[in-house]
């Protein structure tokens, strides 16, 4: 049965996506690699953080607004001045977006977000050069959107390619000077670069599509991205905040060295749900859009990919588990081999997650955001929970526990909100959206 789906469309679709997401797991590793090497686990936790700050923004974009790109762009019942006022209004809402959580950052609370990274958070000029380079990357993936539902993988998986070609030469420049904050400003203004080869690929491939870019929003647009702007402040809310506030937590309480320990472990999980979730995510979210509205076709092809992923998976992280010492040795540094009593806890919340991710891609799909938004919650708080209960006795490894049942939680909320699908007979399922996403059509 697995050989069948190796043989299947999905992976044959998914070859130039693998590619992309092959070079930016290699180029993650390749930069936390020289962070650890360079300065220490300390370096590590330091990065984890920064890239905790830069997810404010890229989170509301690729977790949100960036899906609604996505999906209403492959819409073949749009006309296409619909789909260019709304990628208009996409670029307006980003901007907006960009705007109210650069403002308290930078300015009220600059102390908290940045304190970590410059002397006092005063220097002005590493928070402008963050500004540059996070407002070019945010840009850079609306622009990415389009460039997949419109050229399709191979174009979106070069530029992506490219990109992270040019992110870790700019990594490997800045860091020799052997000063973090030189090599943070490095990182983020690398990251940046992805907006030039995104728009001179527009002016060079795409010409017509720039005057997309121009104009006032539109309020049927606004409507049907709206949702999805909500799904993406929840994850905001409930991810790239709550994970930016315990991780400052755990910094102060155990210092920046067990911090890093934990961020290995942590960058570990990362790459290997990149690789899955991005390789699948490419494919399977456009898919998943497209058949919405046939409900035996929808649920034959999300089992067969949840039966795919969670066999590799299944297959790795048990690989990765035994020899997890190795492991982190390997994509680290030697130091931070020592962290291998974290990986249990994760790694069995790492299968929860993709399978959580495949059936929550399906809620936001059918624009079933109100749902999407409850399992993030509840997610959260199980997390939380078990952080207040279990830190005192378990101390780091408590963040680990917390993370399995996180997951565990989170799937399961996923299967009981997608039960009609998963468990239901094929039949017409055009009443499938919330009270929502009737506004949305």
């Amino acid at each position: 049965m697995i050989k069948r789906l190796v043989k299947s469309e999905f992976i044959r679709d998914s070859s130039w996506s693998f590619l992309a997401v092959a070079f930016k797991s290699l180029g993650g590793v390749i930069v936390s690699k020289l962070f650890s090497v360079y300065f220490g686990a300390a370096g590590l936790a330091i990065l984890s953080h920064f890239q905790n700050l830069i997810g404010f923004f890229t989170s509301f974009a690729n977790e949100g607004i960036n899906k609604s790109i996505v999906k209403y762009w492959s819409d073949k019942k749009l006309k296409l001045n619909e789909k260019k006022r709304l990628f208009k209004t996409a670029l307006w809402l980003t901007g907006v977006m960009m705007f109210v959580v650069l403002l308290p950052l930078t300015w009220w609370f600059r102390q908290y977000f940045f304190g970590v990274f410059v002397s006092n958070g005063s220097d002005a000029q590493f928070i402008w050069l963050f500004v540059l380079g996070v407002t070019s990357l945010t840009f850079a993936w609306c622009i990415n959107s389009l460039i997949l539902v419109e050229c399709g993988v191979k174009d979106y998986a070069i530029i992506n390619i490219l990109s992270l070609l040019v992110l870790v030469g700019a990594v490997f420049l800045g860091i020799h000077s052997r000063s973090l904050n030189i090599a943070l400003t490095s990182f983020i203004l690398g990251n940046g670069g992805m907006f030039i080869f995104s728009l001179f690929y527009l002016i060079l491939k795409r010409r017509n599509l720039i005057r997309s870019f121009v104009g006032w929003p539109d309020r049927v647009a606004l409507s049907r991205i709206s949702s999805f702007l909500t799904m993406a402040i929840s994850v905001l809310l409930t991810g790239q905040i709550l994970d930016f506030i315990v991780r400052d937590f755990i910094i102060n309480s155990y210092g920046l060295t067990t911090t890093g320990e934990w961020q290995a472990v942590v960058k570990m999980s990362a790459n290997f749900l990149l690789l899955f979730t991005n390789v699948v995510g490419v494919v399977y979210y456009p898919k998943v859009s497209t058949l919405i509205y046939d409900h035996g076709a929808l649920k034959k092809y999300v089992l067969k990919v949840m039966i795919l992923v969670s066999s590799l998976s299944l297959l790795s992280l048990t690989i990765y588990y035994l020899e997890r010492g190795v492991f982190l040795e390997l994509f680290f540094d030697k130091e931070l081999g020592d962290a291998a009593y974290l990986v249990r806890y994760q790694a069995i919340g790492d299968f929860f997650a993709l399978n959580s991710f495949l059936l929550a891609t399906v809620l936001v799909a059918k624009v079933q955001i109100k749902k999407f938004v409850i399992g993030r919650f509840l997610a959260a708080l199980v997390f939380l929970v078990t952080l207040a209960l279990a830190i005192k006795v378990l101390n780091v490894e408590a963040l680990t526990l917390g993370y399995m049942l996180r997951q565990i939680g989170l799937f399961i909320l996923m299967v009981y909100f997608n039960k009609e699908l998963l468990f239901g007979r094929s039949k017409s399922d055009h009443k499938f959206s919330d009270s929502e996403s009737s506004s949305t059509h």
